[in-house]
């Protein structure tokens, strides 16, 4: 990865990054890949930590799992390790994931990736070095936004899905969302930065790309649907015996 997308990336780790879990539709993403990916008990991967929601959210709820964690950018794996201070169980990586990883063949007992394919300048070469570092029979679980995704969809998501919720709770996540208004702003404005420079350093591929980039790979797809309110592709694969 680039200096540049470093820097971008260590900005947008404490500029709103956090931000985007008061987002309904999100926050449902990173349950549904949760409960897809997390095995009671064994060693999950997870490739792109970001800010750590979702080791976090895994640790929180299954004690027995160790969870290791890779980043390149060191912001984002600071912020993670906060997060996650009272979980001794978790591990965090500084390394590039289009590189080889530091893990070797067979490691891991599941695996995510979540909104960090699309930012990869070798997406293929990051797929293959999950594939590799994972089990026979291990479960991965991939997903990224789609080209044509919009983000009125998503707004408009959220809104209905608090306007079905308890009254106090409704109540409290529109509170919470107030205040954290700034920082989400921030993530905004970064999503922008995003979509300006899609073409040109950013790879946002269809469901059946996806798909095909998987199977290069030497990895099945058992399952594809869509996530974060129809925006998202989501695929729950496993790993040949022998890797491609």
């Amino acid at each position: 990865m680039t200096a540049d997308a470093s820097r971008f990336w260590d900005g947008y780790a404490t500029g709103g990054y956090d931000a985007l879990m008061h987002l309904l539709p999100y926050e449902a993403l990173q349950r549904r890949v949760l409960a897809l990916a997390v095995p009671q008990e064994g060693h999950l991967l997870v490739a792109g930590t970001g800010t750590g929601w979702l080791e976090y959210l895994a640790l929180d709820r299954t004690p027995r799992l160790q969870v290791t964690s890779v980043d390149f950018s060191a912001r984002m794996l600071e912020r993670a390790q906060r997060k996650c201070r009272r979980f001794p169980q978790a591990h965090f990586v500084h390394a590039d994931l289009c590189a080889p990883l530091p893990f070797p063949a067979d490691t891991f007992d599941a695996a995510v990736m979540c909104n960090v394919l699309y930012a990869l300048p070798d997406g293929a070469a990051a797929v293959r070095e999950v594939a590799r570092v994972l089990r026979p029979g291990a479960r991965f679980i991939l997903t990224d936004p789609l080209p044509d995704r919009d983000a009125a969809v998503v707004r408009r998501a959220h809104l209905a899905a608090l306007r079905a919720l308890p009254w106090a709770t409704r109540l409290s996540r529109t509170v919470r969302m107030l205040a954290a208004a700034p920082a989400l702003l921030r993530a905004q404005h970064a999503s922008r930065r995003i979509e300006a420079q899609a073409a040109a350093r950013y790879h946002f591929r269809t469901g059946a790309e996806a798909v095909a980039l998987c199977r290069a790979a030497g990895l099945i797809v058992c399952e594809e649907e869509t996530a974060y309110a129809g925006q998202n592709w989501l695929l729950t694969l496993t790993r040949l015996n022998e890797t491609a």
